[in-house]
């Protein structure tokens, strides 16, 4: 995981040009005029006023608000973690992706790509025909892949995926598996509560097995 320097150097100039005015060294009352005590023009401009204290602290909380960095990219490989939401989209043949340890990831990666979900409370990965990609440790996975594709789904809560021709899909310690398939397709359900396939496409049908099912042309 990096650390964007900038972007700490920036809230911590923020948080100082947002500190509090100085209030000591306040002067009493100098002069009278008619009985009535006036004020001391230099005691009178130390004091911050509460209005623009208010409108210090506000300004404060804006610039310091979330303002996380993209994906860090080295090659091929992409990596998004430790933060609120990640977006990785890496179209180019055989990308590797991995986010983890975030709130919600949306990911998406080419042909032959390999990619993950580990540890987040929602992810959301579409990858291109061949690819692998695997969700784990997470509420909930929305996948999607081209054909002759492989994906895992693991320790989740609920998994769907939409898949094409020749691919495969495993489904183990989860709630609620619902796999569709554009094509053959093959479903592997290991401790799953509900595991359920639809065979979407022209001519196919549904193949039901102890611990195996899918989808075959009629």
């Amino acid at each position: 995981m990096s650390i964007d320097a900038r972007g700490v150097a920036a809230s911590l100039c923020l948080l100082v040009s947002g500190c509090h005015a100085e209030t000591s060294g306040l002067a009493m009352p100098v002069s009278s005029v008619d009985g009535q005590v006036v004020g001391n023009p230099a005691r009178d401009a130390q004091v911050p006023r509460a209005d623009a204290a208010v409108d210090a602290s506000a300004a404060t909380d804006a610039t310091t608000a979330p303002n996380p960095a993209p994906p860090v990219c080295s090659g091929r490989f992409c990596e998004c973690a430790a933060r609120d939401d990640c977006d990785i989209d890496c179209a180019q043949e055989g990308c590797d992706v991995a986010c983890h340890d975030v709130k919600r990831c949306d990911t998406s990666c080419g042909r032959s790509c390999t990619g993950r979900c580990d540890r987040t409370e929602g992810c959301v990965a579409s990858c291109g025909a061949a690819c692998v990609f695997g969700c784990s440790n997470t509420q909930r996975c929305a996948l999607s892949c081209g054909e002759n594709c492989q994906l895992s789904c693991q320790g989740l809560g609920e998994c769907e995926a939409r898949v094409a021709a020749a691919s495969v899909v495993l489904c183990q310690d989860v709630g609620v598996c619902k796999i569709v398939c554009t094509g053959a397709c093959r479903l592997r359900c290991e401790r799953v509560g509900v595991c359920e396939v639809v065979c979407e496409g022209a001519g196919l049908v549904p193949t039901d097995g102890e611990s195996e099912r899918g989808c075959r042309a009629r």
